[in-house]
Protein backbone atom coordinates (compact mmCIF):
# COMPACT_ATOMS: atom_id res chain seq x y z
CA UNK A 1 0.00 0.00 0.00
CA UNK A 2 0.71 3.33 -0.34
CA UNK A 3 1.38 4.39 3.23
CA UNK A 4 2.93 1.43 4.06
CA UNK A 5 5.80 2.45 0.97
CA UNK A 6 5.76 6.16 3.13
CA UNK A 7 6.73 4.20 5.96
CA UNK A 8 9.57 1.72 4.66
CA UNK A 9 10.89 5.33 3.21
CA UNK A 10 11.10 6.99 6.43
CA UNK A 11 12.19 4.18 8.86
CA UNK A 12 15.85 5.06 8.12
CA UNK A 13 15.25 8.49 9.41
CA UNK A 14 13.56 7.17 12.90
CA UNK A 15 16.43 4.41 13.35
CA UNK A 16 18.74 7.42 15.19
CA UNK A 17 15.86 8.60 17.32
CA UNK A 18 15.00 4.90 18.32
CA UNK A 19 19.16 4.51 18.92
CA UNK A 20 19.52 7.71 20.91
CA UNK A 21 16.30 7.60 23.34
CA UNK A 22 16.52 3.62 23.62
CA UNK A 23 12.13 4.17 23.95
CA UNK A 24 9.48 3.07 21.67
CA UNK A 25 9.28 5.38 18.45
CA UNK A 26 5.73 5.59 17.31
CA UNK A 27 4.53 7.00 13.77
CA UNK A 28 0.61 8.31 13.83
CA UNK A 29 -1.50 9.74 11.81
CA UNK A 30 -5.12 11.35 12.09
CA UNK A 31 -8.04 9.14 10.85
CA UNK A 32 -10.84 11.61 11.25
CA UNK A 33 -10.92 12.93 14.39
CA UNK A 34 -8.83 10.28 16.11
CA UNK A 35 -4.61 9.23 16.05
CA UNK A 36 -3.98 5.80 14.59
CA UNK A 37 -0.64 4.33 15.25
CA UNK A 38 0.33 3.44 11.42
CA UNK A 39 4.06 2.27 12.76
CA UNK A 40 6.23 1.61 15.39
CA UNK A 41 10.10 0.87 16.35
CA UNK A 42 9.98 -1.09 19.93
CA UNK A 43 11.97 0.01 22.91
CA UNK A 44 15.98 -1.28 22.70
CA UNK A 45 15.23 -1.18 26.65
CA UNK A 46 13.92 -4.29 28.77
CA UNK A 47 11.36 -2.63 29.59
CA UNK A 48 9.04 -0.68 27.26
CA UNK A 49 5.59 0.94 26.74
CA UNK A 50 3.94 -1.52 24.79
CA UNK A 51 1.80 -0.44 21.96
CA UNK A 52 -0.46 -2.09 18.61
CA UNK A 53 -0.23 -0.96 15.43
CA UNK A 54 -3.63 0.12 14.23
CA UNK A 55 -4.78 1.37 18.01
CA UNK A 56 -7.03 4.34 17.89
CA UNK A 57 -5.39 7.33 20.52
CA UNK A 58 -7.30 10.51 21.68
CA UNK A 59 -5.26 13.04 19.76
CA UNK A 60 -5.96 15.69 22.77
CA UNK A 61 -3.91 12.94 25.06
CA UNK A 62 -1.28 11.73 23.45
CA UNK A 63 1.68 13.53 21.98
CA UNK A 64 1.19 12.42 17.85
CA UNK A 65 -2.57 13.86 18.35
CA UNK A 66 -1.41 17.21 19.91
CA UNK A 67 1.12 17.44 17.37
CA UNK A 68 -1.14 16.56 14.81
CA UNK A 69 -3.61 19.25 16.35
CA UNK A 70 -0.87 22.07 16.92
CA UNK A 71 -0.12 21.82 12.94
CA UNK A 72 -3.98 22.13 11.63
CA UNK A 73 -5.51 25.27 11.54
CA UNK A 74 -7.71 26.66 13.97
CA UNK A 75 -10.91 25.91 12.45
CA UNK A 76 -9.81 22.10 12.60
CA UNK A 77 -9.49 22.81 16.19
CA UNK A 78 -12.71 24.07 16.67
CA UNK A 79 -14.31 20.91 14.82
CA UNK A 80 -12.55 18.68 16.75
CA UNK A 81 -14.14 19.57 19.95
CA UNK A 82 -17.28 19.90 18.56
CA UNK A 83 -17.12 16.39 17.39
CA UNK A 84 -15.50 15.83 21.25
CA UNK A 85 -18.96 16.71 22.71
CA UNK A 86 -20.89 13.54 21.47
CA UNK A 87 -18.16 11.11 21.65
CA UNK A 88 -18.03 8.36 24.42
CA UNK A 89 -16.39 8.96 27.29
CA UNK A 90 -13.22 7.67 26.36
CA UNK A 91 -12.49 9.92 23.15
CA UNK A 92 -14.94 12.73 24.51
CA UNK A 93 -14.15 16.23 25.01
CA UNK A 94 -15.18 17.53 28.21
CA UNK A 95 -15.75 21.38 28.99
CA UNK A 96 -13.40 21.68 31.66
CA UNK A 97 -10.43 20.18 28.42
CA UNK A 98 -11.30 22.88 26.29
CA UNK A 99 -8.85 25.64 27.65
CA UNK A 100 -6.41 23.12 28.19
CA UNK A 101 -6.53 21.84 24.41
CA UNK A 102 -5.74 25.43 23.62
CA UNK A 103 -2.96 26.04 25.50
CA UNK A 104 -1.62 22.55 24.67
CA UNK A 105 -2.06 23.69 20.98
CA UNK A 106 -0.25 27.30 21.57
CA UNK A 107 2.70 26.03 23.66
CA UNK A 108 3.20 22.74 20.33
CA UNK A 109 3.31 25.51 17.92
CA UNK A 110 5.20 27.73 19.78
CA UNK A 111 8.30 25.47 20.61
CA UNK A 112 7.00 22.85 17.73
CA UNK A 113 6.81 19.69 19.74
CA UNK A 114 4.25 18.61 22.47
CA UNK A 115 4.13 16.28 25.63
CA UNK A 116 2.07 14.23 26.85
CA UNK A 117 3.34 14.02 30.42
CA UNK A 118 1.38 10.95 31.72
CA UNK A 119 -1.98 12.58 30.54
CA UNK A 120 -3.27 9.34 28.42
CA UNK A 121 -2.02 6.56 30.62
CA UNK A 122 -0.09 7.10 34.12
CA UNK A 123 3.63 6.27 34.14
CA UNK A 124 3.28 7.09 30.30
CA UNK A 125 5.36 9.76 29.21
CA UNK A 126 5.83 11.34 25.40
CA UNK A 127 7.42 13.62 23.00
CA UNK A 128 5.53 14.34 19.69
CA UNK A 129 5.97 16.62 16.50
CA UNK A 130 4.07 16.46 13.11
CA UNK A 131 5.88 16.13 10.03
CA UNK A 132 3.90 19.01 7.82
CA UNK A 133 3.94 18.49 3.78
CA UNK A 134 3.19 21.09 1.19
CA UNK A 135 1.03 24.18 1.94
CA UNK A 136 2.30 23.53 6.11
CA UNK A 137 -0.92 20.39 6.13
CA UNK A 138 0.09 17.98 8.65
CA UNK A 139 0.86 14.64 7.26
CA UNK A 140 2.24 12.37 10.45
CA UNK A 141 3.60 12.59 13.63
CA UNK A 142 6.44 10.89 15.20
CA UNK A 143 6.52 10.38 19.08
CA UNK A 144 9.43 8.79 21.81
CA UNK A 145 7.67 7.07 24.43
CA UNK A 146 8.81 5.46 27.65
CA UNK A 147 8.03 4.55 31.13
CA UNK A 148 8.00 8.50 32.80
CA UNK A 149 10.12 7.54 35.92
CA UNK A 150 12.71 6.79 33.18
CA UNK A 151 12.07 8.94 30.27
CA UNK A 152 11.83 12.28 32.83
CA UNK A 153 10.63 15.63 31.99
CA UNK A 154 14.42 16.70 31.21
CA UNK A 155 15.18 13.49 29.06
CA UNK A 156 12.48 14.92 26.85
CA UNK A 157 13.76 18.40 26.53
CA UNK A 158 17.24 16.64 26.24
CA UNK A 159 16.00 14.69 23.27
CA UNK A 160 13.04 17.43 21.68
CA UNK A 161 16.00 18.89 19.08
CA UNK A 162 16.99 16.07 17.94
CA UNK A 163 12.98 14.86 17.07
CA UNK A 164 12.35 18.36 15.62
CA UNK A 165 15.49 18.22 13.31
CA UNK A 166 14.03 14.66 11.94
CA UNK A 167 10.75 16.26 11.35
CA UNK A 168 12.43 19.33 9.63
CA UNK A 169 14.50 17.09 7.51
CA UNK A 170 11.35 15.06 6.84
CA UNK A 171 9.15 18.14 6.27
CA UNK A 172 11.26 19.65 3.97
CA UNK A 173 11.43 16.10 2.02
CA UNK A 174 7.67 16.10 1.36
CA UNK A 175 7.56 19.57 0.54
CA UNK A 176 7.06 21.38 3.68
CA UNK A 177 9.10 23.58 5.75
CA UNK A 178 11.02 22.82 8.89
CA UNK A 179 9.56 24.37 12.14
CA UNK A 180 10.33 28.29 13.08
CA UNK A 181 11.56 27.45 15.83
CA UNK A 182 14.60 25.32 14.52
CA UNK A 183 15.41 28.06 12.15
CA UNK A 184 16.35 30.15 15.08
CA UNK A 185 18.07 27.08 17.20
CA UNK A 186 20.07 27.07 13.84
CA UNK A 187 20.98 30.95 14.10
CA UNK A 188 21.77 30.79 17.89
CA UNK A 189 24.22 28.21 17.57
CA UNK A 190 25.82 29.45 14.41
CA UNK A 191 25.87 32.78 16.63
Amino acid sequence: SQVRGLFDEIRPALLPLSELSRETVHVGVMDGFDVVHVDKIESLEHVGVSSRIGARGVAHRTSLGKALLAASPDSFIEEYIRQGATRVQTFAVLPEDIAAIWDDVAVSRQRGFSMDDEDDSVGVRCLGAAVCGAGGHPLFAISLTGPSPRFTREVCLELAPTLMRTVGDLSVRFGGLPHPALAQAAAESAA
